[in-house]
């Protein structure tokens, strides 16, 4: 079971990978286990980060993890909407080729114009741990 299931698209995200990266690693410096699941056809993801890569086109499987998961971090596509029907707690990007995705109720959050630290600080507030800590401070 993992903390937070990741599932970004190179085509729907609207950060740079750089950028996730950093986001991700300061998560799991923080002490969140993260599973980036996804299949390499479609996926865009740094491999040399501190979390686990679980390579999939079974949606059934995918579904396993999400339902597992505290909290979905990604983009628009099916696995977002998997997260949704499963009612996970999801932040996602949307881009303009997925306009048609809204994050709906109080735990699915449009993060489109979110900072990183804000980013953090809400998963924080999520997950409830290190409140206090933020490695992205320290890395500057």
């Amino acid at each position: 079971k993992y903390d937070i299931i990741v599932h970004i698209m190179n085509t729907k995200r609207l950060k740079k990978i750089d950028e996730w990266y950093h986001i991700l690693n300061a998560l799991c410096q923080l002490g969140y286990s993260i599973g980036w699941i996804g299949d390499d056809s479609v996926l865009e993801y740094r491999s040399d980060g501190p979390w686990d890569l679980i390579r999939t086109k079974d949606l059934l499987i995918a579904a396993q993890y999400i339902n597992d998961c505290s909290l979905f971090i990604g983009t628009a596509n099916v696995n977002y909407v998997i997260a949704e029907a499963l009612d996970r707690i999801r932040l996602v990007e949307v881009a303009n080729a997925a306009a048609g995705t809204i994050p709906r109720n109080e735990r699915g959050y449009c993060i489109n114009e979110w900072s990183a630290e804000r980013i953090i600080n809400t998963v924080k507030l999520i997950l409830n741990k290190n409140v206090d800590y933020n490695p992205l401070e320290q890395q500057n």
